[in-house]
């Protein structure tokens, strides 16, 4: 399934209206042998299965076809590109698959029947920045973004950039005035990538972070831990809270000895 996890609200969402209306579409599966216990796998209509097993229904209309993994992959791609409620990002990852099997442009255009703009789109969003990707998958960052983002020369800008996006103080329209004004602001300063930082700096952004968003906040503990005034326990103690807090799981690394640096 391209689409990727489904939530289980829209799986309930759906479960209603079939409960109410009926099933509008039968799903489409094709015989398998891949799958011990299972005589067919599923082509398209995931969420539709999964809507009738939370509705408890035993069986569930389908078309039986006689495919290929890839013609499989193919159809499920196209059958989901047709969904209004698959975002850009799901879409994209469709692409990507179909890319990985060998797929030109060319036959992505002819393929899906899309126009040349509408595939580049999904596929310049693959070597674009994680913080891109997350927001496309929040349905944040949109196909208008792409064009504007990678006209921003400066990793600083496009994450400013991404920024404002997600705090919702720009709007599409108004997403050219705001690269011109992130090329106005990065031109002016440089991130210096010739030469590190020295303590006293690290020391002075420590005060400021620390002033202004506190002593616990991640960049001030990150600048302590660079200048070298928290303690690598402290500072994964304190990446292990806030992963917790946030429901993820912090994998603290392994210390490396003197001895294996120098072998």
């Amino acid at each position: 399934n391209s689409r990727g996890e489904f939530s289980q609200a829209s799986i309930i969402e759906l479960a209603d209206s079939i409960r109410q209306s009926g099933l509008r579409d039968a799903i489409l599966v094709r015989p398998t042998t891949a799958y011990p216990g299972f005589k067919y796998q599923i082509v398209y209509g995931h969420r539709r299965y999964a809507a009738h097993q939370w509705l408890h229904r035993p069986l569930i209309p389908a078309k039986i076809a006689d495919l290929t993994e890839d013609a499989a992959l193919v159809l499920n791609i196209k059958e989901n590109l047709e969904r209004l409620e698959v975002n850009f990002y799901q879409q994209a990852t469709g692409i990507w698959r179909l890319l990985d099997m060998g797929y030109s442009i060319e036959m992505l255009k002819s393929t899906l029947k899309r126009s040349t703009n509408w595939v580049n789109e999904r596929v310049k969003l693959r070597g674009m920045e994680p913080e891109v990707h997350r927001l496309a998958a929040l349905g944040i960052f949109k196909p208008v973004h792409v064009g504007r983002i990678t006209s921003i020369p400066t990793l600083n800008g496009k994450m400013m950039f991404l920024r404002k996006l997600q705090d919702k103080t720009i709007e599409v329209e108004s997403g050219d005035t705001l690269v011109n004004l992130i090329a106005k602001l990065t031109a002016k300063s440089s991130a210096r990538p010739e030469s590190a930082r020295g303590l006293k700096e690290i020391a002075e952004m420590q005060k400021r972070c620390q002033g202004v968003l506190g002593l616990t906040c991640i960049e001030a503990i990150t600048l302590g831990w660079v200048g070298g005034w928290i303690s690598d326990d402290d500072f994964y103690d304190h990446l292990d809270q806030r992963a917790k807090d946030a429901g993820k799981f912090f994998r603290r690394p392994e210390p490396i000895s003197l001895a294996a640096v120098e072998a």
